[in-house]
């Protein structure tokens, strides 16, 4: 009789069903169950997301091997990066990769212990500054700065010679309550003209890495501000992104503190997947009641200290220039 019963109901739906809850609100390791059991088998949003996703990944790697980590660290910090839209380019120990994510695997790269924290959808990621956060439709994330605007990082609606097919119909979406995005579609892209220039072999395009998106409404949300980094060795650095390896539509905050810094660069090694490039990395305003962005998360970076493998999460910092910028952006109508 049972045997007949799992026959002619819909008991392997109402398994599932079951098991969805602890499958969502899981952790680092339930996100990696969920994406290799409803990936595969039942092709969930978050598989779509993974493998139509075309969000170029700008990847250093440092080849020369160097004696110390700030040996390295300074490598990276003082490379000439050229092209940003070669799928492969080689300088003198330097390289260069655009990466798409539509390729076998995600990048993923966790410094020691996973600590990224989820901010649960029907709480946390709807409060204030979680909720700034917003996932772009070409798989990437972007931090609210205005009634109408979103800031990221500039690869990830233009490869730095053309604009990148998932950004010509592009929206944002504001995580809801519900677990649901509601999409608001993009108006203007504004991109540095030295990101776009073609012939700036010999220009760090790295650091012009950001991008200002204008909503064609606005959204009802609070927005943070921008403004020129501070930040110094040792000083806490922060974000909230939608990873590649977990689940969606959930939201997870990471936090770190910064390895080393020059005018337009700060290395660290927070935790970062695909998803994440163009997060706001965000500081407390003096008053306490406020944040501010003062970068974007922009790139990843390997190298080797003797013969060990180092990687670096590379973060775009906002100079007095770049901020000036962003605010003639805004200003446009």
């Amino acid at each position: 009789m049972i045997h007949t019963m799992m026959q002619t109901s819909h008991f392997p739906l109402i398994c599932l069903l079951l098991m969805l809850p602890k499958m969502i609100s899981s952790s680092s390791n339930g996100g990696k169950y969920q994406r290799n059991i409803l990936g595969k088998s039942l092709k969930s949003p978050l598989s779509l997301l993974i493998e139509d996703n075309k969000e170029s990944n700008i990847f250093l790697k440092i080849k020369e091997d160097s004696d110390s980590l700030d040996d390295l660290a300074k490598k990276i910090l003082q490379a000439k990066f050229t092209k940003a839209n070669d799928l492969s380019h080689s300088t003198k120990g330097f390289r260069i990769m655009q990466e798409e994510a539509g390729y076998k695997r995600i990048r993923r790269w966790i410094f020691g212990k996973d600590n990224r924290v989820n901010m649960r959808t029907s709480r946390e990621a709807q409060m204030y500054p979680f909720s700034t956060a917003v996932m772009l439709s070409s798989g990437c994330t972007g931090t609210l700065i205005g009634s109408h605007h979103v800031l990221t990082a500039a690869h990830c609606v233009h490869n730095g010679k053309r604009l990148i097919k998932t950004a010509k119909q592009l929206r944002v979406g504001l995580l809801q309550r519900s677990g649901k995005f509601h999409w608001i579609r993009v108006q203007k892209r504004y991109i540095p003209k030295e990101w776009k220039k073609a012939s700036s072999s010999k220009v760090g395009k790295l650091r012009y890495d950001f991008a200002v998106l204008k909503l064609r409404r606005a959204h009802n949300r609070q927005h943070m501000s921008v403004q020129t980094s501070t930040l110094l060795p040792g000083s806490k650095i922060q974000f909230s992104g939608f990873h590649g390896d977990k689940w969606y539509n959930t939201l997870w905050y990471t936090y770190c503190h910064v390895y080393k810094t020059s005018a337009d660069m700060i290395l660290n090694f927070c935790d970062g997947v695909k998803g994440v490039s163009g997060s706001g990395v965000y500081v407390d305003t003096p008053r306490g009641d406020d944040n501010a962005v003062v970068g974007v998360v922009s790139a990843l970076a390997e190298g080797t200290m003797k013969g060990k493998a180092i990687k670096f999460n590379i973060v775009n910092s906002f100079t007095q220039s770049k901020v000036q910028q962003i605010s003639k952006w805004m200003a446009r109508h």
